[in-house]
C-alpha cells in the first residue's frame, strides 16, 4: 500500500530591507558606505547597522547613535596607507585586550558588536590575513 507521509510546514517570517525588527526595534540592514569627517565616525544605528569604510584618515569611531539592547552593528573597515583607528570608549571587550587595530592597506576586517543597551560588546572578528 502507499505509505503515508507526515508534512511539516514551518513559517517563517522575511524581513525586507529596512523593515523594522519588533523586538530590538532594529532594522535589515542595508549595506550602506560610511566616511569619516574630521577624523570621526559617526555611526546612526537606524541607518547604519551593516556599514564599510575604508580609511582615508585616522579614525575614531563615535559612539553609535539610536542604539538599544540587542542592536548588533556589523563594520567593515578596510584598510588604506598608515592610517589608524580607535573607538570610543562605549565600544568594549570582555576582556582586558585592546579593540581592533586598523587592518594592513588593502586588507579588511569586519568587526560585530551588541548593543547592551549602554555600551558596544564585541562578539567577534573577522579579517583578512
Amino acid at each position: 500500500g502507499l505509505g503515508m507521509s507526515r508534512v511539516r510546514c514551518i513559517t517563517r517570517t522575511i524581513m525586507h530591507p529596512g523593515a523594522v525588527q519588533g523586538y530590538t526595534g532594529g532594522q535589515y540592514p542595508i549595506p550602506v558606505a560610511l566616511y569619516s569627517a574630521s577624523g570621526a565616525l559617526a555611526i546612526d544605528m537606524d541607518k547604519h547597522q551593516e556599514s564599510t569604510i575604508t580609511l582615508t584618515e585616522n579614525t575614531t569611531v563615535s559612539a553609535p547613535t539610536n542604539t538599544s539592547a540587542g542592536r548588533v552593528l556589523a563594520l567593515t573597515v578596510i584598510g588604506a596607507s598608515t592610517y589608524t583607528l580607535a573607538w570610543n570608549s562605549v565600544f568594549k571587550r570582555n576582556s582586558d585586550k585592546a579593540l581592533p587595530a586598523a587592518p594592513a592597506a588593502g586588507k579588511q576586517m569586519t568587526v560585530y558588536f551588541r548593543s547592551d543597551g549602554t555600551d558596544m560588546r564585541l562578539m567577534g572578528v573577522s579579517s583578512e590575513v
